[in-house]
């Protein structure tokens, strides 16, 4: 069964995933592919996201076909359908994105565009049809990236074998101490083939396939230097076995052009981790109440209006609303708050989010591409989607690079064919020599060897980079938002104060350890931890009574006592009117006030907050003395964060209350005045570190945040920003200058060659000597100081951004017993 070019062919924007795209000028082969279907609109392609975005009304099999045609095609994925008779797979061929259907012994194969909204769309079919089930293969699209860099690691291995020995043999004097027939000619011919015609066939075929398409890329290229140098050896090694010949740079070339891919496809699938952990969080099953008895079933099969029973601990399926139950909910997906939330009967709840201790019954609303945590996955993806990749300069002028050099070569032999002594032989060796020295070994060298010495040094320092387009991009920052919670400070919560009214503060802690002691919510263990560093001990409990996310209750020393939150004591009759000052303070200063109390009144008031890391002060201020500017963007309220920047003693630019997107929205408005780096370490941070020119993972990030993220913080060090950055802007200038030298070389060596001025034989030379230089120039890298950015890249203030008083926000001495 074939492609269906039936009448639903899609009439919206679609991202379509493409493969075989190498190089950044692959991206614009496969703009002018598409644009030539009927039907397109416009599109988008996208080298770093191996996306296309198109609009308009062209078939996906029209739109495969012209693919084919350049050597790229669209991404598959193969889900098997059990359950559903023969007779409904033409309903499937009429699907969008479904390119085959095929009858199996075990139900039917559908192969089909590799997207998530399709897959929703399969999975709405099966759940209409009864009995029918679906099966998919999960991290497709890790899998494929998986396989490619194995590809290109095996292709590397096999190239890079015959490259030591060529160069033995032919540069380091190996063939002295080797029989002759080692050295002889026509068998370094022979050790020469398996690198240039099977680990170097993509680049030719490649290189092929880009000429039939009228581009130029780095694949034409490769196949242009390693060509001209194995087939001018090849003819020198049959007319002469003991002529020197250059198998080696051929050999060369493919070796280090292998290991580039394999670097590429490594990080290529790394790109993709932050929208898989996403898809991760929201579970398959979901316990779907039925009268009296709950069944489990999978999620797709929900419908608006079913009610599920989400038990202790388990993560919430869907978007929906509380029927029945109390618990806390850690929402740090959402908010990036460390403190569960309460929930009761009408609270809202979002799929992906963890339940705390008490069970609850949720009314659907929203499953698959309707919750929440799906719209924070299209919010990340198409961040990355849209990121200004940083083009490298091979790449941008290899399609005027390329047509020149050929030009000259052709020139060069019809030159002294017509006007030179040596007559047609002498012209083409003269081509040759222009095509060797040519050859994009310098051009190829000059970013990924700075790449790997700046990298190197930065994993020595702590700092993990997914990749030299990561380093480019965080070269140009000259902005950095920094996260609240667990960036700025720690990420859990402390018992920072402990205001007393009227008691002792060791009758204050022993009666909150003694409620606390067994607890499993956050601020409960915190406030346990302190109670007993401060060297309190629990007294006897009776007729205790947790109620999940709000508080505890229980018989201390005859007494009614209580701890939790304001409301709560108060519901639980604690007389609040001699705490409502401390509370209002520690409110103010941004800290969770939680009171304890014991015989209808108030002993003491605990304030809570996180706790500042201790090299923050520090990091802000080498960050802005390198000439950035230092703003924070947090999902806390506003007063946490006037705390947070009253104990940090700096009135930075701040924003609070953000929600993913806002924090999305915000970066995007700033990247349209600078280049802005976000640093974060949870979820609800994705979608913004994915908008950011540079994402930047804190030490103990979640999955998803580090899988955003550009650049990982290791070392639990705040200042690893700054020298991030720091390595970034020295690495981008040593592959300018690199550059510098490989257009240089290029531009005095290409005419010196034409006129016949050097042999082949010296020609490689000098491409040698070339690349020589060009790492050389790198390994500077590893001691060379690092430098701030420079005066006119600084942006000095964040455009629309205030800064706050810091009188306004007092914070709270911290009083009471200390451990």
């Amino acid at each position: 069964m074939g492609v269906s070019d039936g009448p639903e062919a899609a009439r919206v924007v679609r991202d379509l995933p493409v493969e075989g795209m190498h190089c950044a000028a692959c991206a614009g082969t496969v703009e002018r592919l598409l644009r030539g279907v009927d039907g397109v609109e416009a599109v988008q392609a996208s080298f770093g996201a191996a996306q296309a975005r198109v609009r308009g009304e062209a078939p996906l099999g029209s739109l495969d076909r012209a693919l084919v045609k350049g050597g790229y095609t669209l991404a598959r994925r193969s889900t098997l359908v059990r359950g559903l008779e023969p007779a409904r797979a033409e309903a499937l061929e009429r699907m969008d994105g479904v390119l085959d259907v095929e009858p199996t012994a075990d139900g039917l194969c559908v192969v089909h565009v590799d997207t998530p909204e399709l897959l929703d769309q399969l999975r709405a079919l099966v759940a209409a049809h009864g009995e029918a089930t679906l099966e998919t293969q999960h991290d497709a699209d890790a899998r494929r990236f998986d396989a490619r860099a194995r590809a290109w690691r095996g292709r590397f291995l096999l190239a890079f074998v015959p490259a030591l020995y060529l160069m033995g043999v032919l540069m380091f004097g190996l063939a002295n101490v080797l029989p002759s027939w080692a050295s002889d000619a026509r068998f370094l011919f022979l050790v020469a083939i398996p690198a240039q015609w099977i680990a170097g066939w993509p680049f030719l075929s490649g290189a092929w396939q880009a000429l039939r398409g009228g581009a130029f890329d780095m694949n034409v290229l490769v196949a242009l230097g390693t060509l001209a140098a194995f087939g001018y050896s090849t003819a020198l090694a049959f007319a002469d076995p003991l002529a020197h010949t250059y198998f080696d740079t051929s050999a060369t070339i493919v070796a280090l052009v292998c290991l580039g891919r394999w670097m590429e496809a490594r990080a290529r699938r790394a790109t993709g981790d932050a929208v898989r952990h996403l898809a991760r969080l929201e579970p398959e099953t979901a316990w779907l109440v039925r009268g009296a008895t709950d069944e489990r079933v999978a999620v797709h099969a929900l419908l608006p209006g079913d009610r599920v029973r989400v038990k202790p601990k388990e993560p919430v399926p869907v978007d929906g609303v509380v029927l029945e139950g109390t618990s806390a909910v850690d929402e740090s997906l959402l908010s990036g708050e460390s403190v569960p939330v309460p929930k009761a009967v009408g609270d809202p709840v979002h799929a992906g989010t963890r339940n705390g201790s008490g069970a609850l019954v949720v009314e659907v609303e929203h499953v698959g591409q309707g919750t929440v945590l799906r719209r924070i996955v299209g919010w990340v993806a198409e961040a990355q989607r849209g990121r200004a990749r940083v083009q490298r300069m091979a790449d941008r002028v290899a399609g005027v690079f390329v047509p020149i050099v050929l030009a000259i070569a052709v020139l060069t032999v019809l030159g002294w064919w017509a006007f030179g002594e040596g007559g047609l032989e002498r012209g083409w060796v003269a081509a040759v020599s222009v095509l060797l020295i040519a050859c994009p070994c310098a051009l190829g060298l000059a970013t990924p060897t700075a790449i790997v010495v700046g990298t190197g040094r930065a994993a020595r320092r702590g700092i993990l980079v997914k990749g030299g387009e990561v380093l480019e991009a965080a070269a140009r920052v000259n902005a950095v938002l920094l996260d609240k919670t667990g960036t700025l400070t720690r990420g859990t919560p402390r018992v920072a104060a402990v205001e007393t009214l009227g008691v002792p503060a060791d009758r204050v802690l022993r009666t909150a350890l003694t409620l606390e002691q067994g607890s499993e919510h956050v601020l409960g263990e915190a406030i346990a931890a302190y109670a007993r560093e401060a060297g309190a001990t629990a007294a006897r409990l009776e007729a205790f009574e947790a109620v999940p996310g709000r508080g505890a209750v229980g018989r201390v020393a005859g007494l009614d006592a209580v701890v939790g939150s304001p409301a709560f004591a108060e519901e639980r009759g604690i007389d609040l009117a001699p705490a409502r000052a401390a509370l209002a303070a520690l409110e103010q200063g941004g800290m969770t006030p939680v009171v304890v109390g014991a015989g209808g009144r108030a002993l003491g008031v605990l304030g809570l907050r996180d706790a500042l890391r201790p090299e923050a002060r520090a990091a802000v201020a080498a960050l802005e003395g390198d000439g950035l500017s230092v703003g924070v963007l947090s999902g806390d309220r506003p007063a946490a964060v006037a705390g947070l920047l009253s104990e940090l003693g700096m009135a930075l630019p701040a924003r609070a209350a953000q929600d993913p997107k806002a924090k999305q929205d915000a970066i995007q408005a700033l990247r349209e005045t600078g280049a802005v780096a976000m640093v974060g370490d949870g979820v609800n941070d994705a979608p913004a570190m994915a908008a950011a020119d540079i994402g930047i993972a804190v030490t103990g990030a979640t999955d998803v945040a580090g899988a955003t993220a550009g650049i990982t913080l290791v070392r639990a060090d705040l200042g690893l920003v700054s020298e991030a950055l720091g390595l970034s802007r020295a690495t981008l200038r040593v592959i300018r200058q690199n550059l510098f030298w490989a257009f240089l070389y290029n531009t005095i060596g290409i005419p010196v060659a034409a006129f016949g001025l050097f042999h082949p034989m010296l020609a490689a030379a000098a491409m040698a000597f070339s690349s020589v230089c060009v790492v050389t120039n790198s390994l500077r890298l590893r001691r060379m100081p690092l430098p701030p950015l420079p005066v006119g890249e600084r942006l000095f203030a964040l455009p629309g951004w205030s800064k706050p008083d810091l009188a306004s926000a007092p914070v709270p001495e911290e009083t009471g017993t200390r451990p």
